[in-house]
């Protein structure tokens, strides 16, 4: 992570997953344990879509789950 000034933080792509994963792992507790080592185990791309949300499409299957805060 490199701090440019109090307005800009720039992290790169590694970064920026590993904050996701710790934000899934504090706010959704261990019941997101196979997710959150999912996430660390493939790779991700992220992007915007064009309506202003931000997406993280990770690689290879998962059985989806609902996330009961989201």
């Amino acid at each position: 992570m490199r701090v440019a000034n109090l307005r800009s933080i720039y992290l790169s792509s590694a970064e920026l997953k590993e904050a996701i994963i710790e934000y899934i792992r504090t706010h959704y507790g261990m019941h997101m344990k196979e997710t959150t080592d999912h996430m660390r185990h493939n790779s991700c791309s992220m992007k915007w879509t064009d309506s202003h949300e931000f997406v993280i499409l990770i690689n290879e299957e998962i059985e989806s789950k609902k996330l009961e805060n989201g």
